[in-house]
C-alpha cells in the first residue's frame, strides 16, 4: 500500500513538473532532484515518465529509475534549481568536447593509418620498380622469351629493339578471345634490319615477360613466316634494358 501511495505521489509530482510553462531555453529546463531508496541521488533533467518509472537526462546521457527504487523526487528551485542546472549544462559541455576530442583524435589516427599505407605502397613500388629481371638466353642475336597474351595465351617471341612495336602473327591473334575482326585499316612498321612490313594495327590488353606486365600494348598483326613475333619498343619503351653476355642474360627493369 505504501508503495503505491509513494509511486502516486511521484506521478503527481511529474505532473506538476511536466506541466510547468517551458519556453524552450536551457534555463528554464525543470530540474529535480531524485532521492533513492538506497540514500543515493540524482539530479538532472525529467525526460520522460512512463507508467514503472521515469527517465532522467543527467547531462552525459539518460537514467532510467522504476519507481519500487525511488524514495521522493523533489523539484528544484532558487538558488538550488540554478545550481543543479548550470553542473547539468557543464556535464552537456564536457560530454560535447569529449565527443569532439574523440572524434578528431579518431580522424587524425585513420589520417596517420591512410598516410602510412600510402607510404608503404609507394615504397613498395619503388622497390618492384628497381629490381632486376634476368631472362636467360642461348643467342644473343636471337634472343627468345616467353611471352602471355592478353593474360590468355603463352608464347614465344623475339626481342627486338629496332622495331617500333609489337609484332604479332596473324595466327596467334586468331586465337586471342577478345581480339574480335580485324581493321581494314593498314600501317607500315619498320624492322631492325631496316626493312619495312605491312599490317593490321591492334592493342593488346596486356603482354606479361617473367612477371613484368604492360597493359594497353599497341602492336600490328601481321602474316609472318614463324609463329614468332616480335617483341618491340611500344613494350620494351617500359623498361631500362641490358645484356650481359658474360651471364648471357637480359636484364630488365622498370622505368
Amino acid at each position: 500500500m505504501n508503495g503505491r501511495v509513494s509511486a502516486a505521489l511521484i506521478l503527481i509530482v511529474l505532473l506538476l513538473v511536466f506541466h510547468q510553462p517551458v519556453h524552450g531555453d536551457a534555463q528554464e529546463k525543470d530540474m529535480v532532484l531524485v532521492v533513492l531508496n538506497n540514500g543515493g541521488k540524482i539530479k538532472g533533467v525529467v525526460a520522460d515518465h512512463m507508467e514503472s518509472g521515469v527517465v532522467i537526462d543527467v547531462g552525459y546521457g539518460t537514467v532510467s529509475i522504476s519507481f519500487t527504487d525511488i524514495k521522493r523526487i523533489d523539484p528544484l528551485s532558487g538558488e538550488k534549481k540554478s545550481e543543479a542546472l548550470r553542473q547539468w549544462q557543464e556535464h552537456v559541455r564536457a560530454v560535447e568536447r569529449n565527443r569532439r576530442l574523440r572524434s578528431r583524435k579518431l580522424e587524425e589516427h585513420q589520417a596517420r593509418i591512410k598516410k602510412n599505407l600510402k607510404e608503404k605502397a609507394e615504397l613498395a613500388e619503388r622497390s618492384r620498380k628497381e629490381e632486376e629481371h634476368g631472362i636467360k638466353f642461348e643467342d644473343e642475336d636471337n634472343i627468345l622469351v616467353e611471352v602471355v597474351l592478353n593474360g590468355e595465351l603463352a608464347e614465344k617471341m623475339v626481342i627486338d629493339t629496332g622495331a617500333t612495336t609489337v609484332l604479332v602473327p596473324l595466327s596467334v591473334v586468331e586465337e586471342l578471345s577478345d581480339i574480335g575482326a580485324l581493321p581494314e585499316k593498314k600501317v607500315t612498321t619498320k624492322l631492325a634490319d631496316g626493312t619495312e612490313r605491312e599490317g593490321t594495327p591492334i592493342t593488346l590488353r596486356s603482354i606479361e615477360v617473367e612477371g613484368l606486365k604492360v597493359e594497353n600494348v599497341e602492336a600490328v598483326a601481321m602474316e609472318m613466316p614463324e609463329r614468332r613475333g616480335l617483341l618491340g619498343m611500344s613494350f620494351l619503351k617500359n623498361f631500362h634494358l641490358r645484356i650481359d653476355s658474360e651471364a648471357k642474360e637480359l636484364i630488365l627493369k622498370e622505368k
